[in-house]
């Protein structure tokens, strides 16, 4: 029994050798073809047919020895002079069609984008309100830990498509510091400004935290609900960011 199995396994081993083997030559077959895929498709059949009878040739060799090499078989059913012009035609259909895939997906991801994201931008910058030097303690009332303090203010505006202003969110921080130990913010304001006649202010909040001067604010403009957050801080050496 055992001997049996053994042969029956090598026979079926042979069998699927034999079908890759076929797989991999229709497959080289196909590629090498410059014509349509209804023709192609034709054409692979009567291969396939051919190939299943008793007695066909089994290993690679021999396929292209009594059948041909697939390059030879494309010649022989599309001709040997027409073959050049179908395959740059071919080659051509390939570039426009990638070119269209690629088209189409650049697309699908601008069309994406403007469906998850408002068509706008948001531009921040931050201005000194202390001609960049900080004042020591002799002109203000300070904590004792406290050497120096700086005054600034950080906005961030919103622009739409066009780039017309809509909103735009100030930040006002006042902070202490002693050079290169610590630094704290000690005042804050928050202001908000509507360039958009429709723009309207849902919410607006602000606090003092650390060394950061945090306001943050949502704005309803049309259809849009805009939500910013800004942050201004002040670092032991005087430096706003």
């Amino acid at each position: 029994m055992k001997r049996y199995e053994y042969f029956a396994n090598l026979q079926r081993e042979a069998e699927r050798a034999k079908e890759r083997t076929r797989r991999r030559y229709l497959r080289d077959v196909s590629a090498a073809l410059p014509c349509g895929p209804r023709r192609k498709r034709e054409i692979l059949r009567g291969l396939r047919e051919m190939l299943e009878c008793d007695g066909a040739p089994e290993s690679r060799a021999e396929l292209e020895a009594e059948i041909g090499t697939p390059e030879s078989l494309a010649a022989l059913y599309v001709g040997e002079d027409a073959l050049p012009i179908l395959r740059r035609m071919t080659r051509r259909r390939r570039i426009v069609l990638t070119a269209v895939i690629v088209l189409l997906l650049v697309q699908t991801v601008v069309l994406t984008a403007m469906l998850l994201f408002p068509m706008g931008h948001y531009e921040e910058h931050i201005e000194s309100l202390d001609n960049g030097f900080g004042f020591d303690e002799v002109t203000f009332n300070l904590e004792p830990e406290i050497a120096h303090i700086r005054s600034a203010k950080k906005t961030a505006t919103y622009f739409d498509s066009r780039g017309a202003r809509v909103w735009s969110i100030t930040v006002y921080g006042t902070f202490g510091y002693t050079y290169g130990s610590k630094s704290k913010a000690t005042e804050t304001y928050t202001e908000i400004t509507l360039y958009n006649p429709d723009a309207a202010l849902c919410s607006e909040d602000g606090y003092a935290a650390g060394n950061m001067a945090y306001a943050t604010a949502t704005v309803r403009c049309g259809d849009l609900l805009l939500s910013r957050n800004v942050s201004l801080t002040c670092d032991a050496y005087g430096r706003l960011h």
